[in-house]
């Protein structure tokens, strides 16, 4: 008897209708779920057969015809949509000669997917919102590599602590990654199961000249940081589902948490607070690339590409997800209200102060997998 992967049945789910796209992508995060390769059909008169339609390597969730609508106007249909759920998994399927037209990488990525070849440059003066993408955005590492864009930035974010205000009461002057390590909080913490985002909270503590090339010295000062914050630690999560229905209970009081988080609790009236930390806030940022192995035409490339830069997407995105739109007239058409909950009125001067990930190299990242797992294990 043929049985369904885990991945196969959430997807026919979502397409019945048994699931919500929403639930679909919170199932993925909960469960890790693999699905570079799983294509998701498309229903009806509306799914593209043709051969040659444009095809995109995404994000589960993603893949919501809010974000292109644009394309959906001009050529009626969607483009074929295979999703992935951690970017090297897709790198793997990628190098292995999966062909697809567009992808969705963050930036800390870019530069390793154009060196296995994966990408080609981007045509930007095709990119008819080219020049209303924040500056910011365009000069972070990845975005331009020997002179040319391999990465049309799109989406963004933070990662910083959530707490409760109620339950943990916090001054100005307490905005700092340093409250995690706080005694009287222990058992009130959830934290991120990352050794990125820990090691980002150690080597900002223990001013780490560059907490993405961390020397050997300034990994173990880290640890010392990441080993005061485990002791805090509820437990470490792997969905924002898990901690959000904790602190909804006030098992915890404060959690590592992206900004879609605060959506979603204060859909169930509570209320938290984002911190913007002395130290600097987290900024990650993701966007499109175009495909060295992609075989539809750079006129349907560059209408998705376009469809999804559009204002009308971004406000879609921010208030759906809580993410931040790269276009910066996007942020004319969200209510303010809406802006100041997600801590994002003023963009420029909120990735200004922050940190962006990067990408951590190879020897470096094991040394701290090591620590981490050490740390957790209660050595």
């Amino acid at each position: 008897m043929y049985r369904k992967s885990k991945a196969t049945r959430l997807v026919d789910d979502l397409v019945g209708g048994e699931v919500s796209r929403r639930e679909f992508h919170r199932t993925l995060a909960a469960t890790g779920i693999g699905l570079a390769g799983t294509t998701l059909p498309l229903s009806g008169a509306s799914a593209n057969t043709d051969p040659a339609a444009l095809s995109v390597f995404e994000w589960a969730g993603y893949e919501l015809p809010e974000f292109y609508p644009g394309y959906l106007d001009k050529h009626g249909a969607p483009p074929a949509f295979t999703l992935f759920a951690e970017e090297e998994e897709a790198l793997q399927k990628l190098r292995s000669g999966f062909p697809t037209d567009i992808s969705h990488p963050c930036s800390g990525s870019v530069a390793r997917w154009r060196d296995a070849g994966t990408l080609r440059p981007l045509d930007v003066g095709r990119i008819e919102a080219w020049d209303d993408v924040f500056q910011t955005t365009k000069d972070i590492r990845g975005v331009k590599i020997e002179g040319e864009y391999y990465f049309l930035p799109w989406d963004w974010g933070n990662s910083s602590i959530l707490y409760r205000p109620d339950l943990l009461p916090l001054g100005e002057d307490e905005q700092s990654y340093g409250v995690l390590l706080r005694p009287e909080l222990k058992g009130k913490i959830a934290m991120n199961d990352s050794v990125d985002s820990s090691f980002a909270v150690g080597g900002l503590l223990t001013g780490a000249e560059n907490i993405f090339e961390m020397t050997d010295e300034e990994i173990d000062d880290a640890t010392e940081v990441v080993r005061a914050l485990h002791q805090n630690v509820r437990f470490y999560w792997s969905s924002p589902t898990e901690f959000e229905q904790a602190m909804a209970a006030g098992e915890v009081v404060a959690a590592w948490s992206w900004n879609s988080s605060i959506i979603e609790m204060k859909n169930q009236d509570i209320e938290v607070v984002f911190m913007n930390p002395k130290e600097g806030i987290m900024t990650w940022i993701c966007g499109f690339t175009v495909m060295s192995s992609g075989v539809s035409s750079d006129d349907l490339i560059y209408d998705y590409l376009n469809a999804a830069m559009e204002p009308r997407v971004g406000k879609y995105l921010i208030e759906a997800y809580g993410y931040g739109h790269s276009n910066e007239k996007t942020y004319d058409l969200v209510p303010q209200d809406v802006l100041e909950s997600l801590g994002i009125v003023d963009p420029v001067a909120l990735m200004a102060q922050g940190n962006f990930y990067d990408e951590i190299p190879a020897d470096i990242r094991e040394k701290m997998i090591v620590k981490f797992d050490e740390v957790k294990a209660g050595f």
